[in-house]
């Protein structure tokens, strides 16, 4: 499952998306594009839920690169798995309500090792291999009736607060993948 998502510099575009979704998050992909309401409130250097109206009042000289808009699925947990060589670690974080992107609240969240679904599994070691990587953090959302929702791969993502949370020895993992290869 993957949310509904579009990239795109054009406010015609952006805005009918908006119109198609009945809550639509913005994701920056540089400081640079972040979504502003006003001079002094940035919306968007994580993920923020959007308007039209947020939109529009980007204007057309604002939008010199494209815009990350994404339908917004309904969150019970997040999951973070972490590919370190041929091995897969998946970690739900509770991080309760609150804003759209619960990063800011996942050092300090519940965290819980999880298996992880043969499906799940499979597409992501297809995607590691497809991209050749032995590395890579993939987020994911755990709706309330327990569907896993792709959200991104992060191929330089942090773990080390994982570790830190769950007791995985993540760090010596990857220190052997990177002496052994």
């Amino acid at each position: 499952n993957v949310p509904e998502y579009i990239f795109s510099n054009e406010l015609v575009i952006l805005r009918d998306f908006c119109q198609r979704y009945d809550d639509v998050v913005a994701k920056a992909i540089s400081p640079i594009n972040a979504v502003v309401r006003s001079e002094h409130e940035v919306l968007c250097l994580m993920t923020k839920s959007v308007t039209e109206e947020d939109i529009e009042k980007l204007g057309i000289d604002y939008l010199d690169s494209p815009l990350f808009l994404q339908e917004r699925i309904p969150r019970r947990r997040d999951v973070r798995v972490t590919c370190i060589g041929k091995s897969l670690y998946a970690v739900a974080i509770d991080s309760g309500p609150g804003q759209v992107d619960s990063r800011d609240r996942w050092v300090t969240s519940h965290h819980e090792v999880i298996d992880i679904p043969l499906t799940i599994r499979d597409s992501i070691y297809d995607f590691l291999n497809t991209h050749k990587l032995r590395y890579a953090s993939f987020d994911f959302i755990l709706s309330p009736d327990e569907k896993w929702w792709f959200l991104e791969c992060n191929p330089n993502g942090q773990f080390l607060w994982i570790e830190e949370r769950t007791g995985l020895p993540l760090a010596n993992i990857m220190a052997k993948l990177l002496i052994h290869g």
